[in-house]
């Protein structure tokens, strides 16, 4: 707004130099990059259909379990190292 009050007392020429030109269309942009995927799970990173290896149920719950036990196992184990797990008889 207050770049137009000040090209509003410029000559048309300096007025049209003054604005946004885009030279790209979607055309030719879309030339370059391509066409996007359509369709289900396309606007995700990472493939959740048709995986090779390791389906990824598995893959994804084997990784947010190992994450969640991760604390649980290492205060085990300093605990056990200390000696407060120690049997007392």
């Amino acid at each position: 707004m207050l770049t137009r009050l000040g090209l509003r007392g410029l000559p048309s020429t300096a007025r049209t130099t003054a604005r946004r030109n885009f030279q790209s269309s979607a055309r030719a942009m879309n030339e370059i990059y391509g066409t996007p995927a359509e369709g289900p799970y396309s606007n995700i990173p990472f493939k959740v259909v048709g995986r090779k290896v390791i389906p990824f149920s598995v893959f994804f719950f084997g990784i947010m379990g190992t994450f969640f036990a991760f604390p649980f196992i290492t205060t085990w184990w300093h605990l056990k190292k200390s000696g407060s797990l120690a049997k007392s008889d």
